[in-house]
């Protein structure tokens, strides 16, 4: 082959590697929409002018978008484009059933099988290590819980089913925060309220609005916010699983009935408060039939511990003579392997010490106190903050385990 031809072969391989918008759309015959999801899902962001070489500029025009090649690759083998086309078969299918042909029956039909897709393999592929999804938390958290505080429009694109999940997200993160004593530092700016906590040694910020009228500006297109919130929705969702699983918790917690519309948020999900407002607000005769029933089952489980107890000391008697004899032989072959143990784990050791004295020193700064925080301060964040931290808390409502003026209350919080 002449050497023209094959230089113009490696300039074509060089023009190859990137790919306009409006190409990979007509490739994989999708709309404008459903590929700016895509990209959003996959976290696949347009090309820099300036990342493309000197010698490749004068072909391309810096008012198109461009997108590299392997990221095209990325895109074409990805499961989310066929449940794409299921929905607008879906919709189409609605549209004919519905205006032309009037069947009512059939269009229950498609409403009840109607296509959805998950996002469950895509935070698997992007976020392997769990370590991986606590670093990039700090957008995910701030996006959530400013967007659990806009008014739902659906005509704007702030969808209601995205608001009410948020909030609730925003309130198990919070519960699981202040149970686990995470928070290190807080502060307060003219945006809102900054907190820091830690999780498995890695610093995760975010931040809390002020409350206040939202005004919704035109300008911004809340569509592509909805899309980024769904995939925040997600990824927190199992983050917050696999956090409540290594601390032995149940994940989502149960909220009380009796909370749930005092606007408590993370407090309803908390049993000691749960418990002292079931004392208070149940009839006496009820409290008596159980506490009868309490001394029955204690009795029985006595007698049963008794009798456990009993058996458990003969075991140990029996086989003592066997133990002896096992540990004395294995003691000599221990004895070589503990010589040669590094120093490194006792170095190791000696850190881990050092971090759980300084976290055990947060985890009691307000302990022993108890703060009344008033009507006009926020309860959801301050709250947050003391009982990380130790102390406990007292609020103008019935539910409250401490009133305005009971002794036991050492500070107040007013404005």
């Amino acid at each position: 082959m002449h050497i023209h031809k094959l230089r113009k072969k490696a300039k074509k391989k060089k023009e190859g590697k990137y790919l306009t918008k409006r190409s990979i759309l007509k490739k994989l015959y999708l709309k404008e929409r459903e590929f700016r999801k895509l990209c959003i899902f996959k976290g696949i962001y347009p090309k820099d002018f300036k990342e493309i070489p000197l010698k490749l500029r004068s072909k391309f025009y810096k008012q198109k978008v461009y997108y590299s090649k392997n990221d095209f690759q990325k895109l074409a083998h990805e499961k989310i484009i066929q449940d794409f086309r299921k929905i607008t078969i879906c919709l189409k299918k609605y549209k004919k059933y519905k205006v032309a042909l009037e069947d009512e029956e059939k269009c229950k039909n498609l409403i009840k099988n109607f296509p959805k897709y998950t996002l469950d393999h895509i935070i698997k592929e992007r976020f392997p290590i769990f370590s991986y999804a606590i670093e990039q938390l700090d957008d995910a958290l701030s996006a959530v819980v400013a967007y659990s505080l806009l008014p739902s429009n659906e005509k704007i694109g702030i969808s209601n089913r995205f608001v009410t999940n948020c909030e609730v997200i925003k309130n198990h993160f919070h519960y699981y925060i202040y149970k686990t004593n995470r928070i290190k530092k807080g502060f307060i700016s003219v945006k809102g309220y900054y907190l820091q906590a830690e999780i498995l040694q890695k610093k995760v910020t975010w931040l809390i609005p002020h409350t206040f009228t939202p005004y919704l500006d035109k300008t911004i297109d809340f569509t592509i916010i909805s899309t980024f919130i769904e995939y925040y929705i997600c990824l927190l969702k199992f983050v917050l699983f696999k956090l409540y699983k290594m601390h032995n918790m149940v994940y989502p917690p149960e909220q009380s009935e009796l909370l749930k519309n005092e606007k408590l948020r993370h407090l309803s999900y908390d049993r000691c408060l749960i418990s002292l407002c079931r004392e208070k607000f149940e009839s006496p005769h009820t409290q008596v039939g159980e506490s009868n029933e309490g001394k029955k089952n204690a009795h029985t489980l006595d007698s049963g511990n008794a009798a456990d107890g009993h058996a458990v000391v003969q075991n140990p008697q029996e086989g003592a003579s066997q133990v002896g004899e096992q540990s004395h032989s294995e003691n000599h072959h221990e004895e070589g392997k503990t010589c040669s143990l590094p120093q490194k784990e006792h170095e190791a050791e000696e850190i881990k010490h050092n971090i759980d004295e300084q976290n055990d020193t947060l985890k009691d700064l307000f302990k022993n106190q108890v703060y009344y925080i008033h009507t006009d301060m926020p309860l959801d964040i301050l709250s947050l903050i003391i009982l990380s931290c130790g102390g406990s808390i007292g609020w103008n409502s019935p539910y409250s385990p401490y009133q305005l003026g009971d002794q036991k209350i050492t500070h107040e919080i007013l404005e």
